[in-house]
């Protein structure tokens, strides 16, 4: 009787007793205390009072987790300490449930409603990462000598030969490049060389000449491609997608009405000298860039620079030179030179720019190839001039005319890829040659990995194999790489050293195999085949016009939308109509993973074809009888008949018969607004419900369904909106059985073949 009063004594003067005998501590100060000497993790409860906060008293009180709760040090800290943890920790919903480790970081973020079961799964999870914490490690010894560093063509011994998207090896060497790079981006959005690297110097140091131009445009675009290669989007949510924004910006500034794109403000020669190859790379990044994030002001910029590079092609030789002039062969502007280098870039570019919608002309890549098969060196491989043919070719050239020549190939404008297979096979026994060494190392190291990428998966790997090693051996300790030249400058390395190490995740256009690049740039179906024949709607009421396609490499389901608009819009409300049908279109065939697109999507006015519209653009969404729900952008009309999907213990909804958005609004050009579409069309087509509450804004399932900007479905492993019985996956695949349901999302970013679009016939001008 003695020892149980005195435990009890020892509770009470410790912590407040809780549910079913638990010691909760009453602050984080005093759970520390008792956390650290027991090496124990610390569960701090944030409760607040609504419905999910009981929620949680309730779980925290059952007994099947009370032997879980014991090996934790729990404490509900008071009103002051917990509104302190939520500005600290930026927490948006209640309750939630931080797991510090005993030494006082935060192992895991419990925050909303959730079942025992999932916070059970939590609380053990976060119990796994402090036994790894505490786990001893081997000590550091001083007497064996420190392991000389590998030679550079010696693979690193820790690395996977798949070299898999989270690779331990290259994770954070891409990390310290990026936080590098972004470091070295001026004020106005420029990358620009250092000022010690603008010197030359002989080799007993004495300074020979001053650099004029530090190239900015194409060290800008090429920065802002290894940006676009990490997954950033020009948007001010992080760092580096502020640095991309602030880079496009730049780089839209220089861009003149010519479409020439220079640092230079003048015309002198000194400074125009390599302005072919700044337009051509900043064209590329813009593209990309316009891919990634709409910009209703690129369209322009991009069509003035397509319009520039066709404009100064030497007609004769089909070529381009340095500079803007090709008739030129004054020795000291060398822009009448005409050669392989300039001739690939400007190639890649225009073809870059058509796959982005842009008019390029047919005969400009007809005459371009043709100067690049005049370039075939005596051994097989390409050389960088014509007069040159005699000689052997090297590795990087013949990588640069490789991809230019597949770049621009069209289903109507071959350049004869079988011309060039004996080149292919040569490269591919010569690529060890392409690396970050020797003549024009970098430049050719970048176009080395393009073609390779274009030979095919097994080339691509192994290319990416041995440059990867050679590339993390030669990376400087704060996270850049020297130029070997010392030409380009470390900016200029480190951009192109960065995009070749993540091409494996392929989330630049540029980076996609020669058999997608001619599917994109091909017409959609309907534009050859006619008619299609649609499959059987998901109930009898509903108006979605989905086809099933048969082979040919691209989307295995097509859909075709009908939009009704109420009124004659304005000719500039039904452009940005359709760049947002465009991006929308982006966004879906991201979310299936490549397995869905918009085929065809055809827009009325004045209420034409209401009966078989999709999506109704009208001042009848805030009629509370037609749209119970006015606040919502767009509201998909649901009824309480339960066709397809059941939520736990109440009647589930219908897939929609129709989309609803007001006529006002609606900024259909801007990213979020894409995003509201293309989450509107997951409910209408996929039979998807919202997973987020939609008074509160909290996220119940980290997908397109429950937060917004995300562009994937939930499966069966990570579903966690306990009002659902069924994933977003399982529910799309229950309505199209052909679907192939990823066991790992691919972030993307997905690059769809571009839908026909058809606006009125005669909408009124602007």
């Amino acid at each position: 009787m003695t020892r149980v009063a005195l435990c009890l004594l020892v509770i009470l003067a410790s912590a407040s007793a809780g549910e079913n005998g638990t010691r909760w501590h009453s602050s984080l100060k005093d759970a520390r205390k008792v956390a650290k000497p027991k090496r124990r993790p610390i569960l701090c409860v944030l409760l607040g009072s609504g419905s999910a906060s009981r929620g949680l008293k309730r779980t925290l009180a059952s007994r099947k987790l009370q032997p879980l709760l014991d090996r934790f040090v729990c404490v509900k800290p008071g009103a002051a300490e917990r509104a302190k943890l939520v500005k600290k920790y930026d927490l948006k919903g209640s309750p939630a449930s931080i797991v510090f480790a005993s030494i006082g970081s935060p192992l895991k973020l419990v925050v909303g409603p959730t079942s025992t079961a999932r916070y059970a799964e939590n609380l053990e999870h976060a119990l796994q990462k402090h036994v790894e914490l505490w786990k001893p490690r081997r000590p550091e010894t001083v007497t064996k000598p420190e392991a000389p560093k590998p030679a550079r063509n010696v693979l690193h011994r820790s690395h996977d030969s798949a070299c898999p998207k989270r690779c331990s090896v290259c994770e954070p060497a891409l990390k310290r490049g990026l936080r590098w790079l972004v470091s070295q981006q001026r004020g106005d959005g420029r990358f620009a060389k250092a000022h010690d690297e603008r010197v030359r110097k002989n080799a007993d140091g004495r300074e020979l000449t001053r650099s004029i131009d530090e190239i900015g445009v194409a060290l800008t675009a090429l920065s802002g491609l290894a940006l676009l290669s990490a997954g950033q989007e020009p948007a001010p949510d992080s760092k580096q997608g502020r640095a991309v924004a602030k880079a496009v910006r730049y780089l839209m500034g220089r861009t003149r009405e010519s479409g020439l794109v220079s640092q230079a403000d003048g015309n002198d020669h000194l400074f125009l000298a390599y302005s072919n190859f700044e337009t051509s790379f900043a064209a590329v990044f813009l593209a990309e860039a316009h891919r990634r994030s709409p910009n209703r002001e690129l369209p322009k910029i991009l069509t003035a620079i397509a319009s520039y590079l066709a404009r100064i092609q030497d007609p004769e030789s089909g070529g381009w030179g340095y500079g803007p002039e090709f008739r030129s062969h004054d020795p000291r502007t060398r822009r009448g030179w005409r050669l392989l280098a300039t001739t690939q870039c400007a190639l890649v570019a225009l073809a870059h720019l058509r796959d982005t919608g842009v008019a390029v002309p047919k005969v400009a890549f007809e005459r371009g190839a043709r100067y690049l098969r005049s370039c075939r060196g005596r051994d097989g491989l390409f050389v960088y001039e014509p007069r040159r043919r005699g000689e052997a070719g090297t590795a990087g050239a013949t990588a640069g005319a490789l991809f230019a020549l597949e770049r621009c190939a069209s289903p109507d404008a071959p350049t004869g890829a079988a011309d060039v297979e004996a080149a292919h096979r040569r490269l591919r026994e010569t690529f060890p040659a392409i690396d970050a060494t020797g003549e024009h190392a970098m430049f050719s190291l970048l176009f080395g990995a393009l073609a390779m990428n274009h030979a095919g998966p097994g080339a691509g790997m192994a290319f990416h194999r041995h440059t990867r090693d050679l590339l993390l051996h030669d990376q400087k300790p704060d996270g850049s790489w020297a130029d070997p030249e010392q030409k380009g400058g470390s900016i200029y390395a480190t951009a192109i050293a960065l995009t070749v190490l993540q091409r494996p995740a392929a989330r630049l256009a540029l980076f996609r195999d020669a058999a997608h690049a001619l599917k994109t740039s091909a017409p959609p179906p309907s534009a050859q085949a006619g008619e299609v024949r649609y499959g059987k709607p998901p109930h009898a009421k509903s108006r979605v016009k989905v086809f099933e396609r048969n082979g040919g490499g691209g989307p295995r389901y097509g859909i075709d939308l009908v939009i009704s608009v109420e009124g004659r819009p304005s000719g500039e409300y039904l452009e940005n109509l359709r760049t947002g049908v465009l991006g929308a279109n982006r966004i879906l065939f991201d979310v299936t993973d490549g397995q869905m697109s918009l085929h065809r999507v055809t827009v009325h006015q004045d209420k034409a074809a209401w009966d078989l519209a999709d999506i109704m653009i009208t001042k009848d969404f805030f009629d509370q009888a037609v749209n119970p729900h006015p606040w919502a952008h767009g509201m998909t009309r649901l009824s309480r008949i339960t066709d397809l999907r059941r939520g736990t213990k109440r009647p589930g909804r219908r897939i929609g018969d129709w989309i609803l958005f007001p006529p006002t609004g609606i900024q259909w050009e801007h990213p979020r607004f894409m995003y509201v579409l293309a989450h509107e069309l997951c409910h209408y087509l996929l039979g998807a419900r919202d997973e987020y509450n939609q008074r509160g804004g909290e996220s119940y399932c980290a997908c397109i369904q429950g937060l917004r900007g995300f562009s994937e479905l939930c499966d069966e492993t990570n579903h966690t909106d306990d009002r659902q019985d069924a994933s977003c996956w399982a529910l799309a695949k229950a309505l199209y059985p052909k679907l192939r349901v990823p066991e790992r999302a691919d972030p993307g970013p997905w690059d769809p073949p571009a839908p026909v679009v058809t606006l009125p016939a005669h909408a009124p001008a602007d």
